[in-house]
């Protein structure tokens, strides 16, 4: 409030006091020069409060970010952990049951692979929490990759498990000549050729027996080469799929034609000693993706242990015959 525009001014000459008229705009001032400490004052203690203290709200409200934050990263380390058990069954995945079914193991660098965009995460890097919201949403993003990856993966294993019945019987498990038909065994390998006496690569096996003796197709196929070669003679090839194929060769009669699909077991040729050949037999021949395969390790599967252990006994370098 403003002080009176009037004051008394004691006089010494007069010895009396005087009226003295103050300006306006000098109690003005005076007056403001009063009050704007206590008001500057009054400002910055508010202030000071604010900064320091928060309402019932805002302290309510920053219990919930902290809580919010501590949940995701609880999430955080439950789909780390998540993430760990499908990498303990994406290797049983790569080392267990696809190769049991012949497929190709899956890398972990496609299991586990990333997202590209550098700005698929931008939308948390301006909150006050990114760090973790950031990293939650990379590991989620990934483990449902994995999951992707691991669904189709194990799709296709459901598929090779309805084609396995398919796939056994298209194998080359069956020995094409009776077992009490054999009277000779000649191996796989490295061996001298009789016929031109050098050290080579004998690529499957020769099966001697009587002339005429009945050839049956090793597993269900097609026949897709029935020709003349001056070295295996007559010879028919059965594709099995699967990459398998097999070869018999020095055939006295064959019963097939090219196109023809055959079972495991049908009757497709006859022994004989047509071609690079003085005694009768068969030669015979796996392969596994053009790779030449020993057939003693696929008779094992179609013969019990006595038999193999028979047809072993009769394992011989063949001196009294000619072969391929």
């Amino acid at each position: 409030m403003l002080k009176r525009k009037f004051k008394y001014q004691f006089d010494y000459e007069t010895l009396t006091y005087k009226v003295v008229s103050v300006p306006f705009w000098r109690r003005l001032i005076k007056s403001l020069l009063n009050i704007l400490p206590g008001f500057f004052i009054s400002i910055f203690t508010f202030y000071l409060l604010t900064l320091n203290l928060n309402t019932p709200a805002e302290k309510l409200l920053l219990l919930q970010k902290d809580s919010i934050i501590a949940h995701y990263d609880i999430l955080y380390k439950k789909i780390l952990q998540l993430s760990n058990n499908l990498d303990a069954i994406a290797e049983q995945d790569n080392n267990i049951y696809r190769p049991f079914f012949e497929a190709d193991s899956i890398p972990f660098s496609i299991r586990k692979a990333g997202f590209g965009g550098t700005d698929r995460y931008e939308k948390y890097k301006s909150h006050s929490a990114s760090q973790v919201l950031v990293k939650t949403a990379k590991s989620l993003d990934i483990l449902s990759k994995q999951l992707y990856v691991q669904s189709v993966s194990y799709d296709e294993v459901i598929t090779m498990i309805e084609d396995k019945e398919k796939m056994l019987a298209s194998m080359p498990t069956l020995r094409p000549v009776l077992l009490k038909n054999i009277t000779a065994v000649c191996s796989f390998g490295m061996r001298v050729q009789p016929a031109l006496k050098i050290y080579r690569m004998h690529e499957g096996v020769d099966l001697c027996g009587a002339a005429g003796t009945p050839i049956m197709a090793a597993g269900d196929g097609k026949v897709t080469h029935v020709k003349f070669h001056f070295s295996l003679g007559n010879y028919i090839i059965i594709s099995h799929g699967y990459g398998y194929t097999t070869v018999y060769g020095h055939l006295k009669t064959t019963g097939v034609q090219v196109g023809q699909v055959v079972k495991r077991g049908d009757i497709i040729a006859t022994m004989g000693t047509t071609g690079l050949s003085s005694v009768d037999h068969l030669h015979y021949e796996i392969r596994k993706n053009g790779a030449e395969q020993n057939p003693m390790i696929f008779y094992y599967w179609d013969l019990t242990e006595k038999e193999y252990d028979c047809l072993m006994r009769n394992n011989t370098e063949s001196e009294g015959f000619l072969i391929r």
